[in-house]
């Protein structure tokens, strides 16, 4: 009896599953515009009450297969990211397999404002144990030397015969790149373009590394070099405007005011060459007025005087630097500077002796 009883409801499932109907449907998706196929458009199949029946994608040519059981399908959707969604309205079919042929979906028309992003380095920034100011930021200091970068940071003076001080004391370490330099710091400075620093960093309490004793700081010159692989050129030509006022100069009062500056780098993996050559003539007319005077035994003397006092000054120089880098923690670089720094004065004056008692 119980051997019967499972035969019958063998034959009864067989029978209904034989009733059931098995629908595949097959499709092409491309792109309307170029006619390429389209991949990752989501295929929804949908019935009567707007039911999702069952779902897919199209694959990198752009063909879909979707396997469905039992009811037919009413409607088609088709949509993705870039595309406007389409539906389809599929007729009454009662085969088992379907192919609905090629679908064209059509791009969205998308209006794209321009996006500028505008990014600038910070002027300066503080951090533990120093002070870093942006060289770009002092533009009154971009077409004369290094000398006059510093003379806009603070804690820095710099006095008319080009002589530096730190915190009042013209005992300082000066670092270019972060090697120390052995020359006179003024002299160096002095034949530095100005475009060619990328920043200054102020140490003004030095570790035990830098062998600072005895000095009042540090002052690290950090020059432009370039940043990706390939070639970097920079040029800076300077001219400037005749004098406002010649004082009535006879032996100078013509000066001239001019200077270039050119800075070349080339990366390549590990290796960084530079090559700069600078020039930079910058002239003063002037007039110098004072009086001098001495006492003794009660008699005054006075030695006024006034007259022509103008400066020729030029400078040129050239730098040169190769840098190895095997691994981020170790660099090897050499190099040289060369320069000359000429500074000649004409002092013209009229002195008149006055004494009195």
């Amino acid at each position: 009896m119980m051997t019967r009883l499972i035969f019958l409801l063998s034959m009864l499932l067989a029978q209904l599953f034989c009733m059931a109907q098995t629908i595949t449907i097959k499709g092409l998706v491309i792109d309307s515009s170029d006619q390429k196929p389209l991949s990752d458009v989501t295929v929804r199949v949908v019935e009567k009450a707007s039911a999702i029946m069952a779902s897919g994608t199209t694959d990198q040519r752009g063909a879909f297969s979707i396997m469905l059981m039992d009811k037919p399908p009413v409607k088609l959707k088709l949509s993705h990211a870039s595309y406007e969604e389409v539906e389809i309205t599929l007729p009454l079919y009662t085969g088992s397999n379907w192919n609905i042929g090629t679908i064209q979906l059509v791009p969205r028309i998308q209006s794209l404002a321009a996006i500028v992003v505008d990014g600038r380095k910070a002027p300066s920034s503080f951090k533990i144990d120093r002070q870093v100011y942006q060289a770009s930021q002092f533009g009154n200091a971009a077409n004369g030397t290094g000398a006059h970068v510093l003379r806009n940071l603070p804690s820095v003076s710099v006095n008319a015969q080009g002589d530096i001080a730190f915190r009042g004391s013209g005992s300082f370490l000066l670092l270019l790149n972060g090697k120390p330099t052995q020359a006179d710091p003024a002299l160096v400075l002095g034949q530095l373009p100005a475009g060619a620093i990328e920043r200054v960093e102020v140490i003004t309490s030095p570790g035990a590394a830098y062998d600072a004793d005895g000095k009042s700081g540090v002052i690290n010159i950090v020059t432009k070099t370039g940043v990706e692989d390939g070639w970097m050129v920079q040029a800076t030509i300077m001219g400037g405007a005749p004098p406002l006022n010649d004082f009535d100069n006879k032996r100078y009062n013509k000066p001239q005011r001019y200077g270039i500056d050119l800075v070349t780098s080339y990366n390549k993996k590990k290796w960084n060459w530079n090559l700069g050559l600078n020039y930079l003539r910058n002239d003063i007319a002037g007039f110098r007025e004072g009086d001098v005077y001495t006492i003794s035994n009660g008699i005054k003397t006075s030695f006024p005087s006034s007259g022509e006092r103008s400066f020729w000054r030029y400078n040129y120089g050239g730098r040169f630097s190769v840098s190895f880098k095997p691994d981020p923690r170790n660099s090897f670089t050499g190099g040289f500077y060369t320069g000359k720094n000429f500074r000649a004065g004409w002092l013209i004056s009229c002195t008149t002796i006055q004494g009195k008692t």
